[in-house]
């Protein structure tokens, strides 16, 4: 799976605007709402961190999700949030390094990353 992305500066006075609005407590929620995801459809989060996004998404929208952190640690975290939430088995945990996914093109409808990318 090759992304390409290169951010330009209205891409960051964007993201900067978002964070002023939305905080970092919502901001999972706001890119949920924003990309709308459909019930069925595939979705890739990329650096679960403590799975909030991951949480969100197949406790309210009914996505198949997997998520992916190169730290062994955060994805336990995850579990374990997403246990208490009681979605823990409709999320696939999966230990990768973002540097090297492993998963062919077309497999997700959706990919995601919040605060990954620069760890």
């Amino acid at each position: 799976m090759k992304i390409n992305y290169t951010e330009t500066v209205d891409d960051l006075s964007k993201r900067i605007a978002i964070h002023d609005q939305y905080g970092t407590n919502n901001i999972d929620k706001w890119m949920l709402e924003i990309l709308a995801p459909k019930g069925g459809e595939s979705i890739l989060d990329i650096g679960c961190g403590k799975g909030y996004l991951a949480i969100l998404a197949a406790k309210n929208f009914s996505c198949d999700v997997t998520t992916i952190d190169k730290s062994k640690e955060k994805i336990n975290i995850a579990k374990e949030n997403a246990r208490k939430e009681g979605v823990l088995s409709k999320i696939k945990f999966k230990l990768n390094n973002a540097t090297s996914i492993s998963f062919k093109n077309g497999t997700f409808d959706v990919v995601f990353s919040f605060n990954a990318l620069h760890h």
